[in-house]
């Protein structure tokens, strides 16, 4: 009969599903996941934290920065610690402040780290 002959030709046709459909959805909604929470962990640092971070570090010579100017402003390589012409200097509240005076020595670099007298 015509009938069974169609159901007949439509069961040799029968592509069988993927089984490892589930196992492959599965690492991709974990991909997905550790992606979403790696960007959520990151955007999760405040910007405005950085200068608390900031500390002296070694590699100044004399009169790299100027107490009061702006933090941005240097003739050196750093952007948070030095030496003014009187003593150390750090950035505190957007401008260079003197942290230390030297009274009658001079301000350099310390190999080991920090703007020393």
């Amino acid at each position: 009969t015509k009938a069974s002959w169609t159901t007949n030709n439509l069961k040799s046709n029968v592509v069988p599903l993927n089984t490892n459909t589930s196992s492959t959805m599965k690492a991709t909604t974990i991909f997905y996941t550790l992606l979403a929470a790696t960007a959520v962990s990151a955007s999760a640092v405040p910007q405005n934290d950085f200068e608390i971070l900031d500390t002296c570090g070694a590699g100044y010579g004399g009169d790299q920065r100027r107490t009061n100017s702006p933090c941005a402003s240097s003739n050196g390589d750093r952007h948070f610690c030095g030496c003014d012409r009187t003593g150390v200097v750090q950035c505190k509240g957007g401008k260079w402040t003197e942290i230390q005076d030297c009274h009658s020595g001079t301000c350099h670099g310390g190999n080991d780290g920090g703007a020393v007298c």
